[in-house]
């Protein structure tokens, strides 16, 4: 993500181009790439060997799993919230996920679908909040891997031939 393009987008939402619109946008785009660099070093940035239009079309799939996950969690969650007889459970969930972009990613996936929130992520686990009927055990093995699988597809790595 470079300067330039968060300078567009700037121009983009504002809808105008004028002196005090890009040297606030120039000034966000410098602010928010610098915040970026310190989070993210340049050695764990990118994924080496994953071609282009391959991420592309991993992205596109994990947005169409992430908004499908979106719509079936929040008929769920609604229809038990009418019902009656939810409770909120924290659960411990491993992922395979290696990448911290892609935890990163992960996290902020699960916790977007409603009835869950990501709390906090140690080692190959993530402890999540849970909305669930009482005495069940939830979905949330079906959320965490439909996730899990796109974003995994995203960042994975060419390994050597064994």
């Amino acid at each position: 993500m470079s300067i330039a393009f968060l300078l567009c987008m700037w121009i983009a939402l504002a809808q105008r181009v004028g002196g005090p619109t890009l040297i606030a946008g120039a000034a966000a785009a410098v602010v928010v790439w610098s915040i970026r660099r310190l989070l993210f070093p340049a050695e764990e940035r990118g994924v080496r060997g994953l071609p282009l239009w391959k991420r592309l079309w991993a992205a596109q799939a994990f947005l169409v799993t992430l908004l499908h996950r979106f719509v079936a969690s929040t008929l769920r969650t609604s229809w038990l919230i009418l019902s009656g007889g939810e409770e909120g459970r924290v659960v411990a969930v491993p992922t395979r996920i290696q990448h911290p972009t892609g935890k990163f990613l992960l996290q902020n996936s699960i916790t977007l679908t409603p009835s869950t929130i990501s709390l906090v992520s140690e080692g190959g686990l993530l402890y999540i909040h849970w909305l669930q009927r009482h005495g069940s055990s939830g979905d949330w093995q079906q959320v965490k891997e439909a996730l899990e699988r796109r974003v995994e597809a995203m960042f994975e790595e060419d390994r050597p031939p064994c």
